[in-house]
């Protein structure tokens, strides 16, 4: 009996962007040893949001975190900035803002958040997925919860192209889970909060209007020993930007376009099947520049060290995989080693 191909909206979207990508990706197994700021935030939140979802200290996950990449953030300050007191500063201001809005959630075998499911949705092809959380509304409308960050919160004319959303409704009700009235889109914005500039001439913080976080300003009033007097249409003006990093939108879902994704998504995924083990033509477009398989890709393109590349860039292997799968990967990783050194040698030679 043929293994069952496992398929994931992500898996999917990386095959309809780029071959090659998806190659690299899912094929060599290939993870970048540093990944770039929005992936690692926007990890941050989740895991912050998910403690606090199940009735944990979000605070104490983020020190679990800072314990346990802190050393990478210190030597990536430059890609990295200062992401642990960011998101520390922005989830604090996160909870204040929803005090007296919170989400009511429904338990799905025991659990509030992050539910993983796999489901058989043609023969053969299996789709897995991972869902925010689920949430009623006051009048008792039943919402499948998106948590999302980035840079920019998006509109509605973005969201109605994000087609991942329709998917999960399809088949989380195809498992069963009661009928879904709509999407709760739930943002938060990624970028740092800007902190105010110090005037040493006036001794005073500047009053440019600027994306910030009351607690921000007041940070930099301790810092510099200064009064709030006199930096009131500052702190008001902070106050008022708190409303533009966290957003949340409840819309209904379009049955129609979920229909047409989820055809659309067999289709693809079939064909992912059939024609994973041979593409690996390279779709060289904007995409490019936030790639995390970019340096390979130009290496390849102009005769550059690849192998060298993968061996300082990149790992291999995924977090879920087996003992037998981490063997493996491990003895691939001293094989590839081997072979550079060898290849270094016969150059210097």
């Amino acid at each position: 009996m043929n293994k069952p191909f496992k398929v994931s909206q992500s898996k999917l979207k990386t095959w309809k962007t780029c071959k090659y990508k998806y190659h690299l990706k899912y094929n060599e197994r290939l993870n970048p040893e540093v990944k770039g700021r929005p992936l690692v935030y926007g990890s941050i939140i989740h895991e912050m949001i998910e403690a606090h979802t199940e009735g944990h200290n979000p605070f104490k996950k983020l020190r679990q975190i800072k314990k346990k990449q802190g050393k990478l953030f210190e030597r990536e300050r430059e890609l990295y900035g200062n992401i642990i007191e960011t998101a520390e500063v922005v989830f604090e201001a996160y909870l204040e803002f929803y005090e007296d809005e919170p989400l009511h959630f429904i338990k799905i075998q025991g659990r509030r958040s992050e539910h993983e499911f796999e489901l058989e949705i043609d023969p053969g092809i299996v789709f897995i997925w991972k869902v925010d959380g689920f949430v009623r509304s006051p009048a008792g409308l039943r919402y499948l919860l998106e948590n999302k960050t980035g840079a920019n919160i998006p509109d509605e004319d973005d969201r109605w192209r994000d087609l991942q959303v329709h998917m999960y409704i399809k088949t989380s009700e195809m498992l069963g889970i009661k009928k879904f009235d709509g999407v709760c889109w739930n943002y938060v914005k990624s970028s740092e909060p800007t902190v105010p500039e110090y005037l040493p001439k006036s001794n005073r913080l500047s009053t440019r209007k600027i994306n910030t976080l009351p607690a921000i300003v007041h940070m930099q009033l301790e810092e510099h020993e200064l009064e709030t007097k006199g930096h009131e249409v500052l702190i008001e003006r902070a106050e008022e930007a708190v409303s533009k990093f966290f957003e949340r939108k409840f819309e209904p879902v379009n049955r129609r376009v979920m229909e047409e994704t989820f055809e659309s998504f067999l289709i693809v995924a079939n064909e992912m099947r059939e024609l994973t083990p041979t593409r690996k033509e390279k779709n060289i477009d904007r995409h490019c520049k936030w790639c995390d398989f970019r340096s390979i890709c130009r290496a390849e393109l102009t005769g550059g060290d690849v192998e060298g590349i993968k061996e300082r860039e990149f790992s291999i292997g995924r977090r879920d995989e087996t003992a037998a799968e981490k063997a493996a990967r491990e003895k691939e990783r001293k094989t590839r080693s081997k072979k550079v050194a060898r290849r270094k040698r016969s150059n210097k030679s």
